[in-house]
């Protein structure tokens, strides 16, 4: 019998390992629904950071397939798990570090409705 996830399950997820799970699950059931599956994989592998599971990505130079060339892993406690990934298709676009920064309140500003400078954030804290 193939075990399924139902999203509306009365059952939630509590624990990091089990949202984990759950995100696991989608990216198996969207296996080629590839515009699902690739923000699935990102969070994944955001989740497997926090629980202390390695994860990251690596560029296959010789890939047979040249249009995903990144390749996202996640070890697993039950070993490792990696998909084939597109390249961003956007250049940088020269930025630097204070630019970043500022880009990134503006869009907190944006979205929270308050005033923020590119100071006011750094590392996780509220200046």
């Amino acid at each position: 019998m193939q075990a399924s996830y139902n999203a509306h399950s009365s059952r939630s997820p509590r624990t990091l390992r089990e949202i984990l799970a759950v995100v696991l699950w989608q990216i198996r059931e969207n296996d080629t629904n590839y515009p699902v599956r690739y923000g699935l994989i990102w969070e994944a592998m955001g989740l497997a950071c926090q629980l202390g599971y390695p994860a990251g990505v690596r560029v296959d130079y010789d890939a047979i397939e040249p249009r995903f060339p990144i390749i996202a892993y996640i070890e697993l406690p039950a070993g490792q798990v990696s998909w084939h990934m597109p390249p961003h298709t956007v250049d940088w676009d020269g930025h630097t570090t204070d630019e970043k920064l500022g880009r990134i309140s503006d869009f907190v500003s944006d979205t929270w409705g308050i005033h923020t400078t590119a100071t006011t954030y750094r590392r996780g804290v509220i200046l």
